[in-house]
């Protein structure tokens, strides 16, 4: 009872109590004040802040020019990659033939691609030229980093490369014939028995012996020749980068016979047909052929007594027989006119050549003579006539030549021939005397002492 007493009193203090209108009114005002700039604040805030979804997509839109760029930038920087690697180019690779080889195994072993391999074999020329793999040649080809074949190379013969390219067309081959170099030799010997028979011991090819000859032939009498006689040659030894390819030319020679030196200095005119003068440009003799045929060996030499190999019967050899390869071409020894050609006996097809003075050359075993020649016709110291063959009386396919005055038979490799040489025009004789120079300098300088001869003689 007391406690509901206090209670009621309480209530009638505080709850029950009246409220100061001024007071309320007062802190009521500043509430709403309060709030209204609360929520001015709030909304200017919402109403200025941009939409975070558009910004998600301004910020892609936006990111997209410098993912485009780094992208741009890493394929810039691949292109130069590559064009470092590009510059660098493809080297040539080379694999050797062996026995059993194909073109296909080769180009297989080297990784080529097949689509490759294919459009080769197609190309013309391609084929037929790597046909009969050589063994122990080197088969070249350059590959890209793809196994794309770029090129090839191959020799297919001494002289001659074929290359394959690579175009837009396809591939793309050629024949190339390798450049010829030269180097100039210098030899000597001393003449025991006979000029080609010491030539050929210091080490001279019998081409260079042979035209050793020819070039002093009406100079010397080579049935005279002494113990004790020299020669001297500087001749041309011709190469290419695969090969030797034998001696070129004389350039100079020089002989000491009997107490008299003869010397001579070849000259190339324009169509480069060599022709020996003296060291003044005075025409030497003898400019003839004796052996009209580019020759293998001297397969029978000229005799008055010869066991004919197919008669059984000894009978003289009116000629030298120089055996060759069957349809290599034959010279007119020296300019002159045809006064028979056709089939004559034994001789099978024969030419015969007046070149005046008495002097008639034949042409005998011919397999064809080449066309337009006929009796009268007028021909020039090299040119072609004829075809080497085996018509008549013959073992094999070689070339019979004889040389004829006033109808008496001489052996052709040594006869004793009036003057055939054509004289040095005027306008190149200042030339001829600038390359003759040196030649009679290197002569003078090499000239052999009896004792170096000998011993170069006892040495071959």
């Amino acid at each position: 009872m007391q406690d509901f007493s206090k209670m009621e009193r309480y209530y009638r203090s505080y709850v029950k109590a009246p409220i100061r209108k001024s007071n309320y009114l007062k802190y009521s005002s500043l509430f709403v004040i309060l709030t209204g700039l609360l929520l001015a604040v709030i909304l200017m805030a919402l109403l200025n802040q941009d939409d975070p979804v558009d910004d998600t997509v301004a910020s892609f839109a936006t990111s997209t020019t410098p993912i485009n760029s780094i992208r741009s930038d890493a394929d810039n920087t691949a292109t130069k990659t590559s064009d470092i690697v590009a510059s660098t180019p493809p080297t040539w690779q080379s694999i050797a033939v062996s026995r059993g080889d194909t073109l296909v195994d080769l180009l297989s072993d080297m990784n080529v691609n097949e689509q490759d391999t294919v459009a080769l074999l197609a190309t013309p020329n391609v084929k037929k030229a790597l046909n009969n793999l050589q063994i122990g040649e080197n088969l070249q080809v350059m590959l890209d980093d793809n196994n794309h074949l770029l090129g090839l190379r191959y020799p297919i013969s001494d002289s001659k490369v074929l290359n394959v390219t690579d175009s837009n067309d396809g591939y793309k081959a050629q024949i190339n014939t390798l450049p010829v170099h030269t180097k100039n030799i210098y030899a000597n010997g001393l003449i025991n028995n006979s000029l080609i028979t010491s030539a050929l011991g210091a080490g001279l090819s019998q081409k260079t012996a042979m035209q050793l000859t020819n070039i002093f032939s009406s100079e010397v009498n080579f049935k005279s020749l002494h113990s004790g006689d020299s020669f001297q040659v500087i001749y041309q030894d011709k190469f290419n980068q695969k090969h030797n390819l034998g001696a070129g030319d004389i350039l100079a020679a020089r002989m000491n016979v009997g107490g008299h030196q003869y010397t001579a200095i070849g000259h190339a005119d324009s169509h480069g047909n060599i022709s020996y003068y003296t060291p003044k440009g005075k025409a030497l003799k003898g400019d003839f052929l004796r052996t009209p045929v580019k020759y293998v060996y001297v397969s029978s030499p000229f005799s008055k007594k010869r066991k004919h190999p197919i008669l059984h019967y000894t009978r003289p050899h009116e000629g030298v027989d120089l055996a060759a390869y069957r349809g290599t071409p034959v010279k007119a020894a020296a300019d002159g006119k045809i006064i028979f050609i056709g089939r004559d006996g034994g001789y099978g097809n024969l030419i015969k050549l007046s070149h005046g003075n008495g002097i008639t050359t034949r042409y005998g075993h011919l397999s064809r003579f080449v066309k337009g020649m006929h009796v009268g016709s007028h021909v020039t110291e090299g040119q072609r006539i004829a075809y080497v063959g085996s018509t008549g009386l013959a073992t094999g396919p070689h070339l019979h030549f004889e040389v004829r005055i006033h109808g008496v038979p001489h052996n052709p490799l040594t006869v004793k021939l009036p003057s055939f040489g054509h004289a040095l025009a005027a306008k190149d004789k200042k030339a001829f005397l600038a390359e003759a120079k040196p030649l009679l300098v290197e002569l003078n300088q090499q000239q052999p002492s009896a004792k170096t001869l000998v011993n170069l003689d006892n040495a071959a």
